[in-house]
């Protein structure tokens, strides 16, 4: 399963009611970034200033405090939107359950 760069945009609830050309102009800012299977992608607790859009593969969400799995996301899906938005710390940890292929937004202050 794989999804469209377009289609990630618009899952992304600030992106929602972007225009297509307005999209279109956020396209050259991301990043495609590929993670093998087990690779963390983000760590709980380090500074964040970016979010990841699946475009293939499956991850696992970890809160390591707890050490528990609390949810897993899949192509279509975002996470770090409070990191890009505020630069607060990752309030978990992203591994890569299958080699997945992600988007990546990062703040220009990164």
């Amino acid at each position: 399963l794989e999804v469209s760069v377009g289609e990630l945009l618009s899952k992304v609830p600030m992106f929602a009611d972007l225009e297509r050309e307005q999209f279109d102009s956020i396209i050259p800012y991301l990043a495609e970034r590929s993670f093998p299977k087990g690779e963390r992608i983000i760590r709980q607790g380090d500074t964040g200033s970016s979010l990841f859009m699946i475009a293939r593969g499956l991850v696992s969400i970890v809160d390591e405090q707890q050490g528990q799995e609390l949810g897993q996301l899949y192509a279509g899906d975002v996470f770090g939107e409070a990191a890009l938005l505020h630069g607060t710390p990752r309030n978990a940890t992203v591994i890569a359950i299958t080699p997945c292929t992600l988007y990546e937004l990062a703040n220009e202050r990164q």
